[in-house]
């Protein structure tokens, strides 16, 4: 199926984010999501462009079966910045995230839901093993719009795995 999807890599820099695991089931996952965003967003700036955007990392399955755990997550501008937004928000961390490649497909709105990201995960799990490349931790969806606004056809998101090595 990559032949439907165009996978790329891009250099993601070392970063400070802001970080929270939740347990939920699909019908929730978008309110909790939004809600920790926001709040997120309101504590700390954050970094300019994709490197800024919000992502989820999926640690598990999130459906109406299963309720994960998805962990929130913000890129914040510098790392002090991060721990005082974070001292101000429960159940909010802090970590950094070292410099690493990430393979990725772009995704229409109507292409976010699982398991309708079956087929862009394996284009990129095939992609990374044409290039002799590993996975280096699981799927992430990075929101590279406000999905409040979006119509169903336009990109909502990159669908991406963290590369293992340089």
């Amino acid at each position: 199926m990559e032949q439907n999807f165009t996978v790329a890599v891009r250099r993601v820099p070392q970063r400070a984010l802001l970080s929270a695991i939740r347990y939920v089931h699909d019908n929730d996952a978008g309110s909790v999501m939004g809600d920790l965003l926001s709040r997120m967003r309101a504590a700390a700036p954050g970094l300019p462009g994709v490197d800024g955007c919000p992502f989820a990392i999926y640690h598990g399955e999130v459906s109406a079966d299963s309720d994960g755990p998805m962990e929130i997550v913000r890129p914040i501008a510098d790392r002090l910045l991060a721990q005082a937004a974070a001292d101000g928000l429960p159940d909010v961390q802090v970590r950094t995230e070292p410099e690493h490649d990430e393979a990725f497909v772009a995704l229409t709105l109507a292409q976010t839901n699982w398991p309708a990201q079956l087929p862009a995960l394996d284009a990129i799990h095939a992609h990374l093993e044409s290039l002799g490349r590993l996975p280096g931790g699981p799927p992430r969806q990075v929101m590279i719009a406000d999905w409040r606004h979006v119509r169903a056809d336009e990109p909502a998101c990159l669908l991406s795995l963290p590369i293992l090595g340089v």
